[in-house]
């Protein structure tokens, strides 16, 4: 058995299509931390698991509290950890505590040398954890979009407008500011931007900051390939750091698999 730890705060969308649709048609069950999930196990109570039992892990507190709190714990366990990105660098970039992302690296090293299995999203990553610690197996298993998500267009678009989409967060590294400047620079009339975030309020003050008119919304998936179908051209601008080196590109699959 399969016993997937799920991390407090994990957004609906990111929980089925990270989730859900990588393990698919396996047998599994869900543990947390977190009290607010009701309908899972508290990972505080392990009685369930035997012998043998995989417990996957994306959350370098979840995996440092259960060896912590399970030094006694006599079951042979495979534990698995998935490292989604560098989270301590994305510590930094939106708290700019040193503390904080000491703290974090020593936690993602735990992570690191301690789990059975290793998985990440990009080779960029794998080689990156690899040469900040040392060589051990990891399993690269990129973003993907479901195949639900892809469309094929075959006709050309009626509008007489340019219209644009910029889909994801208001985080530093993904320089949102930088999309409202191409915008900006776009020389025409005939254009609209469509702006899909969580952060809404983030988004509207850097849209005001630059007199940029748009329609700023989030919404879960329904919303978001209504938006992508009405779209002609995606916006993904990139800084060149250690976050986005590492990171898989599923915000371009998202924006090709839509047309």
């Amino acid at each position: 058995m399969r016993y997937i730890v799920i991390p407090k705060g994990i957004s609906a969308e990111i929980f089925h299509s990270q989730i859900i649709e990588r393990f698919n048609g396996t047998e599994f069950k869900f543990l947390s931390y977190d009290k607010e999930q009701s309908l899972v196990t508290n990972l505080s109570d392990l009685s369930c698991v035997m012998d043998g039992d995989i417990i996957y892990f994306r959350s370098v507190t979840d995996f440092f509290r259960f060896s912590l709190g399970n030094i006694f714990f006599t079951k042979k366990v495979i534990k698995e950890f998935d490292f989604r990105g560098i989270i301590s660098e994305e510590s930094y970039l939106r708290f700019g505590s040193k503390t904080r992302r000491m703290l974090l690296r020593w936690l993602e090293y735990f992570s690191f040398k301690y789990a059975d299995r290793l998985f990440a999203v990009s080779n960029n990553l794998a080689n990156y954890l690899r040469k900040k610690y040392y060589s051990r197996d990891v399993t690269v298993i990129p973003c993907c979009v479901p195949s639900d998500f892809c469309v094929l267009k075959t006709t050309p678009s009626s509008h007489e407008e340019m219209r644009f989409i910029y889909l994801g967060s208001m985080s530093k590294w993904q320089a949102f500011s930088k999309v409202c400047e191409l915008y900006s620079g776009i020389n025409t009339e005939l254009k609209t931007l469509t702006v899909i975030t969580n952060d809404t309020v983030t988004a509207n003050q850097m849209l005001n900051k630059y007199t940029i008119k748009a329609k700023v919304i989030s919404g879960d998936k329904k919303i978001v390939l209504e938006q992508l179908d009405q779209a002609d051209f995606g916006f993904i601008y990139r800084t060149n750091c250690k976050i986005n080196a590492t990171a898989s590109p599923v915000k371009f699959l998202e924006y090709t698999a839509r047309g």
